[in-house]
């Protein structure tokens, strides 16, 4: 958040003041939608802070030229990331079970820890790429575009487990449905 309010002009100062802002934004957030995860559906809470934290991105930091529009991206994208990250554990548990808890989160973050290891590597070549003139653009839609594949395939679980569930509540066994006949011997 630093080096990108330098490229538009503002202070280190102005950076760190907006980094803070969106570490405080993320502790509200993990609150308030955990305490929204209390009263919706748990799915939909997730879906809406994955696909807030894409559009906070790909909208808001594209857009984000002056101190306050780039305050309010670190805001909203700080906010709706820590709902997510606190959220998604619980879904897993609801999913998944107690049992398959540790090793199920486990992967997970296993899994996002490539991608948080790789990213910052990755921006920094995407970045290197468009000198002479520094060009974040590229940088933003590629953080952008895998948020957004990310919410994509978490409405996409939440739809199907959904389904699932609908599917499971309609298969009734009557007494119709259930054979009385003896078992045959072969």
């Amino acid at each position: 958040m630093i080096a990108y309010s330098l490229h538009i002009g503002l202070t280190a100062q102005n950076g760190a003041l907006i980094a803070g802002i969106s570490s405080g934004a993320s502790c509200i957030g993990r609150i308030a939608l955990g305490f929204a995860a209390d009263r919706l559906p748990k799915t939909l809470v997730v879906s809406v802070c994955a696909w807030m934290t894409a559009g906070s991105i790909l909208i808001v930091w594209t857009l984000s030229k002056t101190f306050s529009v780039y305050l309010v991206f670190a805001i909203i994208y700080g906010f709706f990331a820590g709902g997510y990250v606190s959220l998604v554990p619980l879904v897993v548990s609801e999913t998944f079970g107690s049992r398959q808890l540790s090793t199920v989160i486990g992967f997970m973050y296993a899994a996002s820890g490539v991608g948080m290891l790789s990213g910052a590597p990755i921006a920094g070549m995407i970045l290197d790429s468009t000198k002479p003139n520094i060009n974040y653009l590229p940088v933003i839609m590629t953080a952008g575009g895998t948020l957004l594949l990310a919410a994509i395939c978490v409405t996409a679980w939440v739809f199907f487990r959904r389904q699932d569930k609908k599917a499971k509540r309609d298969i009734v066994v009557t007494p119709s449905t259930v054979s009385t006949a003896p078992a045959s011997h072969y």
